[in-house]
């Protein structure tokens, strides 16, 4: 958050990097919360988007959790209130990156109200 906020980045508002900031800081900490005063000094549109992003990020990290680029490709559907993610790693062992995913899915339906669903192509 620091870091991001000390820098000078080209194309973005004061506002605009409170936001970055705030997401890069939840991306590993904790949910995003008014207790924060970083948090709690973003308009309601801006904590939404904090929030929202948070939650996609978090799901994005956890597919390639280990850092060894397991997965591939990956297709993405959405049916029925569930996003289904279903990923191409041939014979690589995911079970890292869906331990991980099962965690952040939670954060992920209770901002979007959807279920996350990791499967597994070969």
């Amino acid at each position: 958050y620091n870091i991001i906020m000390g820098t000078d980045l080209f194309g973005l508002s004061e506002a605009e990097k409170k936001v970055v900031a705030n997401i890069a800081y939840y991306y590993y900490k904790g949910d995003p919360d008014d207790e924060d005063d970083n948090f709690r000094s973003l308009s309601e549109p801006e904590k939404m988007m904090t929030i929202k992003l948070t939650a996609i990020f978090r799901l994005a990290r956890a597919l390639d959790q280990s850092h060894k680029q397991k997965i591939k490709t990956i297709d993405v559907s959405l049916k029925n209130r569930e996003l289904l993610i279903e990923a191409h790693c041939g014979d690589e062992d995911i079970s890292l990156e869906r331990w991980i995913f099962e965690e952040e899915s939670r954060y992920f339906g209770e901002v979007f109200g959807l279920t996350a669903t990791l499967r597994q192509r070969r």
